[in-house]
């Protein structure tokens, strides 16, 4: 429990070091997709698990799971989940890289999804084997840079070229200043 709560700690430490402020979140997943959930292609979206680390992966609404990869397999994670969402879905883009051009700078504008032994991991997708598959960017120094995925029959799949998702830092929509509005609250 302990090593979750410090694994936290230190996800929302780099969230906060880029130069974008990052206004995206994770919701609990409590089998319905939320409404500012982002899509991370066709049907399947950005989920969350905890497994060994905070891991990124891909969400199957119709299985009510994600799928992802950890330590040489594919992982296949029922609950807890959490699912990526924002209140602007234009405030992501999925941006071609190779990973040896992922520098410090660049990746500040690039969404984190998790974090694993001491790395903190960013998220990538590659259509591979006939499907659209949603998995963790290992940037270097790391030892094994690129995305990492898994093949259909469940081993592990590392690719340098790949796409990743950029965070574009646009403001939330406000009222102009001259206007008289009042801000509503909601409570979950």
């Amino acid at each position: 429990m302990i090593l979750i709560l410090l694994q936290s700690f230190l996800l929302l430490l780099t969230l906060s070091s880029g130069n974008i402020q990052h206004n995206y979140y994770w919701r609990d997943y409590k089998d319905i997709i939320p409404e500012d959930a982002i899509n991370g292609t066709a049907d399947l979206y950005i989920g969350q698990v905890y497994y060994e680390g905070i891991l990124a992966g891909t969400f199957y609404p119709t299985a009510k799971q994600v799928v992802t990869e950890c330590r040489g397999e594919r992982r296949i994670i029922k609950y807890p989940i959490k699912i990526l969402c924002d209140k602007r879905k234009d405030n992501f883009e999925w941006m071609y890289v190779n990973v040896k051009s992922l520098n410090a700078e660049k990746l500040s504008d690039m969404v984190v999804g998790g974090f694993e032994v001491n790395n903190t991991l960013y998220i990538g997708k590659i259509f591979h084997e006939g499907e659209w598959k949603i998995g963790r960017v290992f940037p270097p120094p790391y030892w094994l840079p690129g995305l990492t995925v898994w093949y259909n029959n469940g081993k592990q799949y590392i690719t340098h070229d790949f796409q990743i998702l950029r965070y574009l830092g646009k403001p939330e929509d406000r009222p102009p200043s001259h206007c008289e509005c009042k801000e509503l609250v909601f409570n979950e």
